[in-house]
């Protein structure tokens, strides 16, 4: 079964030499203030998004790590994003207590074709296990958090099943 690294592996070796890929993050929360735009870059970049909009990513040094190959069954990303605003550390801080996810979604695209990452739709993860210090944000990302969510997804009452009040 091929495996993240394969993918990966594969991309890059069908994409020409000249070719220079750039990775971006965006990072959000519905209680944000806004949603954080990075871009591994020295410089700002303007990008064009899978639905066509344009948008200023803010350059950071990021790294990440594809997931591994596990008994398991649980596939994680390893994102540290480096020095980072603090108005995005104070937001992170913010949210302690609260059950739903920061999201994370991680594009590619290609230096010849910035009008759309390679893959639409991108990838987008919950972030769990945040660590914030002086110089970065970690974290590990996974496609859901089944340990967050509801154990019961319907709510069970009188008003939505009117015989339960029977």
């Amino acid at each position: 079964m091929p495996t993240w690294d394969d993918a990966v592996k594969e991309a890059f070796a069908s994409c020409p030499k000249s070719e220079v890929h750039i990775h971006t993050l965006q990072i959000s929360h519905s209680l944000f203030s806004q949603t954080y735009w990075f871009v591994r870059q020295r410089q700002d970049m303007i990008l064009t998004l899978e639905t066509g909009q344009d948008q200023l990513f803010k350059a950071a040094g990021f790294q990440f790590t594809l997931p591994e190959k596990s008994e398991d069954g649980l596939q994680d990303l390893n994102v540290a994003v480096d020095n980072v605003d603090k108005a995005l550390t104070d937001e992170l801080d913010g949210l302690e207590g609260t059950r739903e996810d920061v999201k994370i979604t991680y594009r590619m695209y290609l230096s010849s074709d910035l009008s759309k990452p390679v893959q639409d739709p991108p990838l987008t993860l919950s972030i769990t296990d945040v660590k914030i210090t002086t110089f970065s944000i970690t974290g590990r990302a996974s496609f859901q958090n089944f340990l967050r969510k509801q154990f019961l997804t319907e709510h069970y009452n009188t008003e939505t099943f009117p015989t339960l009040g029977d």
